[in-house]
């Protein structure tokens, strides 16, 4: 009773996969409490009901997937939507647990304002988002293919992988491929390797005198049809999301900087998982700066970038609430003056793996980022510095969107002189 009613025109939802309980203030209506179901049309129905009770905005918590339709209906509507974590709404103790109570709990909290509503990206964003998701499981199966390659060749005693560096690759590929179509002899299969290839003839040779055995080679070529189908989805994903970088607003207008000179021009892949396309330009053309000088970032985290945090920085405060957001800063809990824990919070985010896959890669480079990892790997152990670099990566990335600034390498001799000075002082 004594806290002040920030939200008058609210309501509450309570999501599951078959019905929905809605909630708006009893003055509003006569029955405030409604059951919908998870259908089209009755999503239609509870925009309805709350437009005609004047409701203005609408918290829900976030239940797997189920709210995505809904989200999306009540955003087409006009309405302003909380997407609250489940965490973040605790039932009272001793309060009874039903599905009509949690939704008027919801509506409560709302009502009192006392609800954040999560990170959401716009249309455009959450479109790209679905295509750079779904490459991500297609890689992944690609993978597992892989595996299943490798282990008909190990069960049949087949040491490819010990003489060919990637069994995807060219050398590998015509090797399978060869075996599949019924060559039995190592030395003619030793005679299909690249001239880049380092081991020798005889070295491979000796390594595919194995013991064929047929149904072996019916899932070795199985596993060499799903890969190649996983492979070919791939490529035609990675023009969809091409041809929607290029189409769609989230290209920026033509920045009247100097492209940098390193892009626009064909390179070599680092990763086979990169994109098939040139990610750096359009990130550039998108952000106004290049990602890719920054030491550890590659295509793949530059294009999980576009997709997770979208191109409008200003929903974060600063660079310690995106690296918050991310899950990579610590979470202090102090009680009683003490230090109890300062561990970083549990978050699933794509961006922050991509994040510290780009600390990973710089540990042993001759840069600052390299120098702050392996300081903070002697003091707090290879686990908590690539925590600590990704956060300091992604501070970096944000800082040279919202004041478009390019990366300006310092050396790990500024790293070094820098500590220097701290201990002097």
């Amino acid at each position: 009773s004594g806290l002040e009613m920030i939200n008058q025109h609210a309501a509450g939802i309570d999501i599951a996969s078959k019905e929905m309980w809605c909630c708006v203030p009893e003055k509003d209506d006569e029955k405030p409490i409604q059951k919908f179901g998870s259908t089209s049309s009755q999503l239609r129905a509870i925009t309805s009901w709350f437009k005609k009770c004047k409701i203005e905005t609408v918290a829900m918590e976030s239940t797997g997937i189920y709210w995505i339709p809904l989200y999306l209906v009540l955003i087409e509507a006009g309405f302003e939507v909380f997407l609250v974590n489940a965490s973040f709404i605790k039932n009272v103790a001793g309060r009874p647990k039903t599905d009509r109570l949690d939704c008027k709990w919801i509506w409560r909290l709302h009502t009192y304002g006392l609800l954040r509503s999560s990170f959401l990206p716009d249309n455009e964003t959450f479109q790209l988002r679905v295509f750079t998701r779904q490459r991500e499981n297609l890689v992944q199966s690609r993978g597992t293919e892989m595996q299943h390659m490798q282990k008909a060749l190990f069960t049949m005693n087949i040491n490819l992988e010990h003489v060919v560096s990637d069994i995807t690759g060219k050398t590998g590929l015509a090797i399978i491929k060869a075996i599949i179509a019924g060559e039995r002899d190592p030395v003619k299969l030793a005679k299909l390797k690249n001239y880049r290839i380092k081991s020798s003839h005889d070295e491979i040779a000796e390594a595919l005198n194995g013991q064929y055995r047929d149904e072996l080679v019916f899932i070795l070529n199985q596993a060499l049809e799903c890969y190649d189908f996983y492979l070919k989805k791939i490529e035609e994903l990675d023009e969809q999301i091409e041809r929607y970088l290029k189409l769609r607003s989230m290209v920026r207008e033509a920045s009247s900087k100097t492209l940098p000179s390193r892009l626009g021009k064909n390179r070599v892949k680092r990763n086979p998982n990169d994109p098939h396309f040139d990610v750096a330009l359009l990130g550039y053309e998108i952000y106004g700066v290049d990602i890719l000088a920054v030491p550890g970032i590659g295509p793949g985290v530059l294009l999980t970038m576009l997709a997770e945090a979208g191109t409008d920085m200003s929903c974060w405060a600063s660079e310690k609430h995106f690296g918050a957001w991310l899950g990579v800063s610590p979470c202090p809990d102090i009680s009683g003056g003490k230090n109890l824990k300062n561990k970083t919070k549990k978050v699933v985010n794509r961006l922050a793996k991509g994040f510290r896959m780009a600390a990973n890669t710089v540990q042993r480079t001759d840069t600052f980022l390299g120098a702050f990892f392996r300081r903070m790997a002697y003091r707090k152990g290879r686990a908590k510095a690539i925590t600590a670099t990704a956060r300091k990566i992604a501070e970096i990335v944000f800082l040279m969107i919202t004041r478009q600034e390019e990366y300006k390498e310092l050396g790990t001799e500024y790293f070094d002189s820098r500590r220097s000075a701290k201990r002097l002082k």
